[in-house]
């Protein structure tokens, strides 16, 4: 049996839940995500409480991960994700200029990150990325192609680090 599938989930009010053929989709006043149906799997809402059930043993697993990503759903349309991320380093800074993100990392070029239409990305001081939207997925994969301009680096201290995730530095190679 699948603990994490066993849990059931809050489901708000203002969210609407609908059961298409192969997707199940969550819909809000701010957006609408949805999820592709696997087989062996069933979603069902009753009293406020969403439930994953499974039929055979082998699908537990995945009933595990479609509670987990429709958990994720319900927080993200509910609350949203955001993630901050830092830039460290002399002379290195960020931008926002027509619907992207400039980047000045140390290189002999600027790095541009154009905005995806479903985030909202703000750049609150020269030093701080603000990434913030409904899926959780998404918000962490643009943090990590944003962070994967200037990766952190452990003997200098310098790059774009996640804001709370702690880097130990090393010492420098000696002769």
């Amino acid at each position: 049996m699948s603990r994490v599938a066993s849990k059931p989930i809050q489901f708000p009010d203002q969210l609407n839940l609908d059961i298409k053929g192969s997707d199940i989709v969550v819909k809000s006043d701010k957006a609408t995500l949805a999820l592709p149906k696997t087989g062996g799997v069933d979603v069902k809402l009753s009293n406020g409480e969403l439930q994953v059930h499974y039929h055979e043993a082998s699908k537990a697993a995945i009933a595990g991960t479609y509670r987990s990503l429709l958990n994720n759903f319900v927080i993200g349309l509910t609350v949203g994700f955001k993630t901050t991320l830092e830039i460290k380093g002399i002379g290195y800074r960020a931008s926002e200029s027509g619907g992207q993100i400039k980047f000045v990392l140390g290189k002999s070029h600027d790095d541009f990150y154009p905005i995806p239409c479903d985030l909202t990305i703000k750049v609150p001081k020269p030093t701080i990325v603000v990434i913030e939207g409904t899926d959780k997925q998404r918000v962490n994969q643009a943090a990590a192609e944003i962070q994967a301009l200037r990766p952190p680096n452990a003997y200098k201290a310098r790059g774009i680090y996640r804001e709370g995730v702690a880097i130990k530095l090393r010492e420098v190679k000696k002769k």
